[in-house]
C-alpha cells in the first residue's frame, strides 16, 4: 500500500485529502523533498496514483522538463 506520508506502508496506510499540497500544484521534487523521498521514487508512484484518479499530473507552464502534480 502507498501513503505519502512515509512511503510503501502495509495495511492501514491510505491516500487522503490532508497529503495534498494546500498551496495547489507541486513539483515531483517539492513533493519528495517534503516527504523525505528520493524524486526517483517519488516519481514512480505517480503513474498508479494518476490511473486510480488521485493525482492529476500537468506540464509546469514555466518549465516543460518538470510536472506539476495535483489532488
Amino acid at each position: 500500500m502507498l501513503s505519502l506520508r512515509g512511503g510503501f506502508v502495509g495495511g492501514g496506510g491510505r491516500i487522503r485529502p490532508d497529503h495534498a499540497h494546500p498551496f495547489g500544484p507541486i513539483s515531483t521534487s517539492e513533493l519528495a523533498a517534503s516527504e523525505y523521498m528520493r524524486t526517483q521514487s517519488m516519481a514512480q508512484t505517480f503513474p498508479e496514483l494518476e490511473k486510480g484518479g488521485l493525482v492529476q499530473r500537468t506540464p509546469d507552464p514555466r518549465d516543460g522538463r518538470r510536472m506539476l502534480i495535483s489532488a
